[in-house]
């Protein structure tokens, strides 16, 4: 998931802290969306405030992901019964992981 640390680092301080930064993004979104499928009611809602903030939209535009194609999946995930909502936000969760290695 993470870039080659060691190769990035050689190429300056600052790409490194920039790939860093894309990691972490994605893992925040990544989370975001398995909590979007969690059973505890609370901690969905939160996740569907987040999918309303500004912090989410600097997301997309971290990661340089289309923020409206993203919007639909997470509003037709969240139509999904619990466990089929899981299995899609897992999925939806790994292939992110390919944002982050750029």
């Amino acid at each position: 998931m993470c870039p080659e640390n060691k190769e990035t680092y050689i190429k300056g301080k600052f790409i490194f802290k920039k790939n860093i930064m894309k990691v972490v993004d994605c893992m925040i979104l990544k989370q975001a969306i398995r909590d979007l499928a969690s059973k505890d009611t609370n901690l969905s809602e939160s996740a569907s405030d987040f999918f309303k903030s500004s912090k989410y939209k600097e997301l997309c535009l971290s990661l340089e992901i289309d923020k409206s194609m993203m919007d639909k999946s997470i509003k037709e995930l969240e139509t999904y019964p619990l466990i089929s909502k899981k299995k899609l936000a897992n999925r939806m969760a790994i292939m992110l992981d390919g944002f982050s290695r750029e």
